[in-house]
């Protein structure tokens, strides 16, 4: 992804941290000298509910992605990969925290392949139990879709952002999980 000009749409449930990846690739872009607005949206989120949040990298007017628009759909629980690749773009990218991508009905599947997305799957919720970051799962995803040139800028960025907003106490498990979901995006993907 070229660091121009991108759409990232980034969906989960509440508690899993949608949020706080937002204003990491919020800030990341910043930080690099890039135009960049977001917005969100969460409907009941302290209870498990839909977070969806938008960034938009580059001269936009508006936070919002249109459908067909994203470049890149983040999704940190299954069910919101179904709820959100209709905002992905044909040749876009899709990376959903799941074991692995057997759960598409393969009607969704074919449609995927038709459109050109690219859907990768990834155990995000065990890289973070594995490093004893269970609630990490967020930096996993993030680690995953840069490592895979789906989001822009370097490492390095992100890594300084991350040391810098995450609370200290959380700052080397953030950092550990991140680095996890980079390393993650050699092996072979399930999907």
């Amino acid at each position: 992804m070229n660091s121009g000009k991108s759409q990232i749409l980034i969906a989960g449930v509440g508690g899993q941290g949608v949020l706080f990846a937002t204003k990491l690739v919020l800030e990341t872009a910043k930080r690099m000298g890039n135009p960049v607005i977001g917005s969100e949206t969460h409907g009941m989120s302290q209870r498990g509910g839909s977070v969806v949040s938008t960034v938009k990298i580059g001269e936009f007017r508006n936070p919002l992605v249109a459908r067909g628009g994203a470049d890149l759909l983040i999704a940190l629980q299954k069910d919101e990969s179904y709820r959100n690749l209709p905002f992905v773009r044909r040749g876009g990218g899709c990376v959903v925290n799941a074991a692995d991508s057997g759960f598409l009905d393969p009607a969704v599947r074919s449609a995927i392949g038709n459109l050109g997305i690219s859907f990768l799957a990834l155990d995000a919720d065990g890289a973070a139990r594995e490093i004893g970051a269970p609630l990490s799962s967020n930096l996993v995803c993030l680690g995953f879709s840069l490592a895979k040139r789906l989001l822009p800028f370097e490492s390095s960025d992100w890594r300084s952002c991350i040391e810098e907003i995450s609370p200290g106490k959380f700052r080397p498990s953030n950092l550990a999980a991140f680095d996890k979901g980079f390393s993650m995006a050699s092996a072979p993907c399930p999907g």
